[in-house]
């Protein structure tokens, strides 16, 4: 999508991070163990993952986490959404 329309095109790249399908747990796992093992937030977090890193090496550095279940799961969150902005 990026290499079509190109960064000027894309406002945000959203993930959403869920364990209901196994095959698609890689990021929400990366996320969860960096949350785990150190004391970065939420967003610092976000951009450790593989599409934190590929959304970052684009520019797009300004981080959220909309959402993350449940609340106060530090490492053990089940359902994440996060939006990666340019500045």
């Amino acid at each position: 999508m990026m290499d079509h329309f190109g960064n000027d095109a894309v406002d945000v790249i959203e993930g959403q991070w869920e364990d209901t399908n196994p095959e698609w747990v890689t990021n929400l796992k990366a996320f969860n163990r960096v949350l785990g093992t150190t004391s970065v937030t939420l967003p610092d977090a976000a951009t450790l993952t593989p599409t934190g890193i590929y959304a970052t090496r684009r520019g797009y550095t300004t981080v959220s986490v909309a959402r993350a279940k449940p609340e106060e799961a530090r490492g053990h969150y089940t359902a994440v959404l996060v939006e990666f902005r340019r500045n």
